[in-house]
């Protein structure tokens, strides 16, 4: 309220000055104490500006409108440029920039700059409501501005880049198109926001313009811009050979050019970029569904062509859960919905990794769609939905008939054992499918009958073992697994490890507790080499998991009883011996000591000055302490 009343203050004085006599700044005065505050105060602003002589008029208009209706905050230089634009010139013309101060002027203070950002801005955000209650100004503002983009981007200066520089054959953050955006600085906005305005005010002007810009849009400087700014984000390829017309229309979506485009040339609908995508895929990418029908009411579109790695469209559609574009590519005859790619991947099985139920539900309307094709590595579409932690296609699938829940891959996993422990993927990759965690997918695969939840894979890893590991699951998988009576936490791998082993060495405490409290579970037995849970989680520094470990009964002892022995005087002043000499000599070796606990020789390490309180130990101690431990490890 109080920004308020210093802008009307502001705003009056400003109008009240602008007038040359008394009698004409009384009769302004008058007006603004019978009037309703900052609207009246921009009405007031509004019929100065247009009461201006010259172009001054004309150029604060255009400042307002490309202010008011940037898609993004512009530029000092672009909003220069935008208003340099002579429309309907074959040539940009450097000498008709109007100056900051100039375009500032006109404006009577309405356009503001941000000095954080240097960035231009209306004076107040009253002020863009203001104008978007009042459009009548600006009627006509999407396709003047779409007009004037497509008039820079034809210009014979911005064309004749192509021809001083080969773009195509630079990579997208090569130096050289730095120079060419710093040297044409509205080049970026007008390639990036011209089919935005297209859209909004479509008009005869501004479709033959396009069309223009788009008939050898491969060999234009916008195209590289447009795949920089645009799409490598997305795509994180560098090469950007091969965008055509089609190519960047299929992307921005505008069907009345695109439509216009195949009947007055004759395009190559198929023709591919340089990562083999043609524009049928673009518009399918990007979701643009009039375009998909557009292109595939074509007669010499093939929409079952290998894409990549013998992925079609339709495999990609799948994926990216465009329901419009499986709907239209089902509905012909030509598209083959099991198509397989490299992998012996179908477009089902990546439409249930990344969860897409609606896709699943659209393929299982039809008859001829194979649910439980695996893969080249033997994994099912349900081993994939399972393994991202995917509830509801996994209770789709396993409502079918014609689904193996307990099928196993070329590997031995399992579908529970891909619950619990996730895809065989870089982490980065599998976060960006999972949906968080998966204890509801094991709850559901539990429940089905003739259900194995023991069954090892081929290095003898059960599910619990993977969900125990802790690197791709959490507590609650574990749970469920743990709450079942028939599943054995103590079935060891071929190396002889435990699922608490796994547990220990990731020092995941809550999973070790849910284990330790499994009366049946064997907190002490070794793997292959001898190696016991405390050791890996002594080994691995995890001290949490240590002291566990060390709070239960029945530790291991180094005779392999599972029983502490009761030492003789003799043999405990022999032990104190050997520790005192394991401290002098930096070293602990754990086959010396026979009759002392592991857990005693690991972890309750002697204080210098020989007694048994624990002192609080310094960063640089806990490191000496951790790195003791490592060389027990080897020493034992």
């Amino acid at each position: 309220m109080v920004v308020n009343r210093f802008l009307l203050a502001s705003l009056n004085i400003d109008a009240i000055l602008a007038e040359d006599t008394i009698h004409q700044r009384r009769q302004v005065l008058d007006k603004m104490t019978a009037g309703h505050g900052l609207q009246d105060a921009y009405d007031t602003t509004l019929d100065r500006i247009r009461k201006q002589g010259g172009s001054k008029s004309k150029r604060a208009m255009e400042a307002l409108m490309w202010v008011s209706h940037s898609e993004r905050p512009l530029k000092l230089e672009e909003l220069r440029y935008a208003l340099g634009v002579e429309l309907g010139a074959e040539d940009f013309n450097v000498l008709n920039l109007p100056s900051i101060r100039a375009v500032l002027g006109c404006t009577l203070g309405l356009v503001a700059i941000d000095e954080k950002s240097s960035t231009v801005r209306l004076l107040h955000f009253t002020l863009h409501e203001y104008l978007g209650q009042h459009p009548t100004p600006f009627a006509t503002a999407h396709s003047m501005m779409a007009e004037i983009c497509l008039t820079y981007l034809n210009s014979r200066s911005v064309r004749a880049l192509r021809l001083s520089l080969d773009i195509f054959q630079l990579q997208t953050h090569s130096p050289a198109l730095d120079d060419v955006l710093r040297i044409t600085p509205f080049l970026q906005y007008a390639t990036c926001f011209w089919g935005t305005y297209a859209d909004k005010g479509m008009t005869e002007p501004v479709k033959s313009l396009a069309l223009q810009l788009l008939d050898g849009y491969e060999n234009h400087v916008s195209a590289a811009v447009l795949w920089r700014k645009k799409i490598y984000e997305r795509r994180r390829v560098q090469d950007i050979q091969g965008i055509t017309g089609l190519h960047g229309i299929a992307f921005l979506g505008i069907t009345e050019i695109a439509d216009t485009m195949l009947k007055t040339k004759r395009w190559q609908l198929n023709r591919r970029d340089s990562w083999g995508r043609t524009p049928l895929m673009w518009a399918v990418e990007y979701k643009k569904s009039r375009i998909v029908e557009l292109f595939l009411g074509r007669g010499d579109i093939e929409p079952d062509t290998d894409i990549e790695d013998g992925r079609t469209v339709f495999s990609f559609a799948a994926e990216l859960e465009n329901e419009d574009a499986v709907k239209l590519l089902l509905k012909r005859g030509d598209v083959d919905p099991n198509s397989t790619d490299r992998n012996g991947r179908t477009p089902l099985s990546f439409a249930a990794e990344r969860g897409h139920e609606g896709i699943v539900k659209l393929l299982g309307e039809r008859r001829d769609i194979s649910f439980d094709t695996p893969d080249g590595n033997g994994r099912t579409p349900l081993a994939f939905a399972a393994g991202t932690g995917q509830k509801g296609v996994v209770k789709l699938l396993l409502e079918r008939g014609d689904v193996d829940s307990n099928s196993s891959d070329n590997n031995g996993r399992t579908t529970l054992s891909f619950a619990a422990g996730g895809l065989p993927k870089p982490a980065s990759l599998w976060d960006r499918f999972s949906r968080g965690p998966k204890h509801g997918v094991i709850q559901l695969l539990l429940e089905q009958r003739d259900f194995d939840p023991n069954k090892p894979d081929n290095n003898g890893r059960t599910p619990l073992s993977f969900a125990a590991e802790g690197r791709r699951a959490d507590t609650l998988a574990v749970k469920p697994l743990l709450n079942r009576e028939d599943v054995d936490p103590n079935l060891s791998d071929n190396n002889g490890r435990t699922p608490l082993s796994f547990a220990a060495e990731t020092g995941r405490t809550d999973t070790v507790k849910l284990l330790l409290d499994r009366k049946d579970v064997d907190r002490n037995k070794p793997d292959n080499n001898g190696q016991t849970p405390l050791s890996f989680a002594a080994k691995a520094g995890h001290e949490s998991v240590e002291k566990l470990l060390l709070q239960r009964e029945n530790l291991h002892t180094a005779d392999g009883s599972g029983k502490r022995k009761r030492m003789s005087s003799k043999q405990r002043r022999k032990d104190k011996e050997k520790r005192r000499r394991i401290e002098q000599d930096g070293q602990m070796r754990c086959k010396e000591v026979t009759h002392l606990p592991i857990a005693m020789e690991l972890v309750i390490l002697r204080t210098a000055d020989g007694s048994r309180k624990k002192k609080k130990r310094s960063s640089r101690q806990r490191k000496k302490d951790k790195a003791r431990r490592r060389r027990v490890e080897q020493d034992g």
